[in-house]
């Protein structure tokens, strides 16, 4: 799998959305599940922002109101209800923040598994994954994945993957991800 690929699989696990929303967490995120953290955040994202009617830049006080009036928002909506509590559209940078992201991600995988480069390419972006969806902090509570796959990574054998690909499984997100995540490491070698 190359990193297009990969980023075309993100795309389906989170959507993309060029407005801000509130995630399944409650969490204000845009484009491919970037998280901002607060108005600030939103702010120094390094995405540019428009408004959709008028077409004008937007400044600092209209995102934070855009950012404040999500935040606000009920939860659990569809990402499409969202666009009614905003103003903006991303005009620029979301895919350099999803770059910035995802090396974030890759960085965090590698220091999760040390040994990360001798792992499949399947087990690679299921790592890369589950570290841009959790952050690092969140995948280092998989201790017993990462014995699981020093023990797969040993033995090659196909029962082996196979369990380490079931110490993957998250909550909070659909089954279709954490099933692709599945296959990815469970195909091993």
């Amino acid at each position: 799998m190359t990193e297009a690929d990969y980023i075309s699989k993100l795309k389906d696990f989170e959507g993309y959305t060029n407005y801000m929303y509130l995630d399944s967490r409650g969490n204000v995120t845009i484009g491919v599940g970037i998280l901002l953290a607060n108005a600030a955040a939103a702010k120094s994202s390094g995405i540019t922002f428009k408004n959709r009617k008028t077409n004008k830049t937007a400044t600092p006080a209209d995102i934070e109101k855009d950012f404040n009036a999500v935040k606000a928002a009920p939860k659990g909506m569809v990402e499409s209800k969202y666009e009614k509590f905003t103003e903006l559209v991303a005009s620029g940078g979301l895919d350099a923040r999803l770059q910035k992201e995802l090396s974030q991600a890759k960085a965090d995988a590698k220091s999760y598994y040390p040994d990360f480069a001798n792992l499949p390419d399947g087990a690679q972006w299921a790592l890369v994954d589950m570290a841009f969806n959790l952050g690092g902090a969140g995948l280092k509570k998989f201790a017993k994945l990462k014995t699981a796959l020093e023990k797969a990574v040993q033995s090659k054998a196909k029962e082996d993957w196979e369990a380490a690909a079931k110490e993957s499984s998250r909550t909070g997100i659909q089954s279709s991800r954490n099933d692709a995540i599945y296959n990815w490491i469970a195909q091993g070698t």
